[in-house]
């Protein structure tokens, strides 16, 4: 495991601003995505269009390789009250992958179900820092894992806001 800590300082000016942090690769190259996590990139699109239809991607998804019985936890900032959905798709050699979403430590949404294509939903009720755990609990191989939010016309109102959407599938 590698441990890294990006910080950003502003000098000037004022507003909103983004930032992504991406690691990717085996030992030979650190930086390179496999064959078996391109496809399990390219195969994402298709299962995002089916249960996040009308969603906008947060970034690039992340594609990686896990051993059976192995996790890893992703830190993810969302910006916007709104809903999000956090899809993961395992490729070839993948029979059960699942999400948990953790904010303070505390999961507020995960899924349950069997499968190599949970979906998890939650709303966030505004900038939050989340981690997003990925657990390969049967097989082994490449996923891939993408972050859908409404898009911002649809920010959540305050009541819609929390919730313990587990289990959710498509």
């Amino acid at each position: 495991d590698v441990s890294v800590e990006a910080r950003l300082q502003l000098f000037k000016g004022t507003g909103q601003f983004a930032y992504g942090l991406y690691a990717k690769g085996g030992a030979d190259d650190p930086g390179k995505v496999t064959d078996r996590e391109q496809a399990a990139i390219a195969a994402l699109a298709g299962v995002a269009a089916e249960v996040a239809p009308g969603m906008e991607p947060l970034g690039k998804p992340f594609a990686a390789t896990l051993a059976h019985r192995n996790a890893q936890t992703l830190p993810v900032v969302l910006d916007l009250p709104r809903c999000y959905k956090f899809i993961a798709l395992g490729g070839d050699g993948v029979t059960d992958l699942t999400i948990s979403v953790l904010v303070d430590g505390k999961e507020v949404a995960g899924d349950r179900i069997s499968g190599r294509r949970p979906v998890v939903q939650w709303c966030a009720p505004g900038r939050t820092h989340a981690e997003v755990k990925i657990n390969m609990y049967g097989g082994a191989g490449a996923y891939a894992l993408g972050i859908y939010g409404a898009r911002k016309s649809a920010l959540v109102s305050p009541e819609k806001v929390g919730g313990t959407q587990t289990d959710f599938i498509a």
